[in-house]
């Protein structure tokens, strides 16, 4: 819950004309945040097996909002 409340809050920070360093340290967390909900996602499904993970509905939809996150960041790269 602590890492959800970090990431709106870093995307909430975001403005126009904000200085660059400010868009670079919100860029990097979102990386992070990322990152964390991605070994979060591989964790899920190492210790509950795909087939239970995936019946969950809100698993299904986590797994969504990681994909989106990953492809949104590879596009920035």
């Amino acid at each position: 819950m602590f890492m959800i409340l970090g990431n709106v809050v870093a995307l909430a920070c975001t403005h126009y004309g904000m200085p660059g360093d400010w868009a670079d340290g919100i860029e990097y967390a979102n990386y992070g945040f990322t990152l964390v909900f991605t070994l979060e996602a591989m964790l899920k499904i190492g210790g509950l097996g795909w087939r239970q993970y995936i019946r969950s509905p809100w698993h299904k939809f986590d797994l969504f909002l990681v994909f989106a996150a990953i492809i949104s960041a590879a596009s920035d790269v």
